[in-house]
């Protein structure tokens, strides 16, 4: 038990999962906080473990004292300005215990950097405008995962009574549609563009581009090895899938080439 403190200078504490030590990040450099969050998750644990133990206990005739009691005490250990990095660790903490895939953690971690990054801190400043940016900003299949892992979280908070489902309620948890496509030029002018290219390269790299639909990345990559002139085709790899794809070329490429 207690923190520890990696090479970066980040604290941390160990839990041991199926036999195994497991390493949870308390994503702060500054000793005195980390112990408060290790002090608050501790406090945490107590408290149900001794729910836990006294409620199968109980005798008929005390429970609904008792149970009004320790009612009374899940409300007032409530935080509604609980700070996210607690909550999330927490959260963090569970979907490890489940045994999911490093991928899929990894996936979560990176709201949570989200979060950081808009200078959220608290569950209670999750609000529409944040929801709505996240949309505005990001690909389709990046903002879809930021708003599963949004909603998962929340969810996770509520149940542990840190999150009001009214507030839960209250946001509307947009996604982006997969036929949301948006046209950033058109022929007439790709046509212009062209005309203006006075550099022979820069000219075959925007045709390349607008011709075969490959990313910018898949272009400059292109080899001469890659090409087969006989076939008028060309092997794109593809550095998101690690396979390569067949393009057609266009008679410029011959021209230029």
């Amino acid at each position: 038990m207690g923190i520890y403190q990696r090479n970066n200078g980040v604290y941390y504490y160990q839990i041991k999962k199926n036999g195994k030590n497991t390493r949870i990040s308390l994503e702060t450099k500054d000793r005195e906080l980390a112990y408060r969050i290790y002090e608050n998750y501790i406090v945490n644990k107590l408290e149900n473990k001794l729910l836990n133990i006294c409620k199968p206990i109980i005798e008929s005739n005390q429970r609904p004292a008792v149970e009004a009691h320790i009612q009374e005490s899940t409300i007032a250990i409530q935080d509604t300005r609980k700070p996210i990095l607690v909550a999330f660790n927490e959260y963090i903490e569970l979907c490890a215990s489940q045994n999911l895939s490093q991928g899929v953690i990894q996936s979560k971690n990176r709201l949570n950097e989200l979060l950081k990054k808009n200078k959220i801190k608290y569950l209670d400043e999750i609000n529409q405008k944040f929801i709505n940016e996240i949309v505005s900003k990001y690909q389709k299949d990046t903002a879809n995962r930021y708003i599963k892992n949004l909603k998962a979280f929340l969810n996770f908070c509520i149940k542990k009574r840190y999150y009001d489902r009214a507030d839960f309620e209250s946001l509307t948890f947009v996604r982006q549609d997969d036929n949301i496509r948006e046209v950033i030029i058109n022929e007439k002018d790709y046509t212009k563009l062209i005309k203006e290219c006075k550099d022979d390269d820069f000219k075959l790299y925007m045709m390349s581009l607008w011709h075969t639909g490959c990313r910018p990345n898949e272009i400059t990559q292109l080899r001469k090895s890659d090409i087969d002139f006989n076939k008028g085709t060309a092997k794109i790899y593809q550095t998101k899938t690690k396979k390569y794809k067949t393009v057609y070329l266009m008679e410029y490429f011959y021209t230029y080439s």
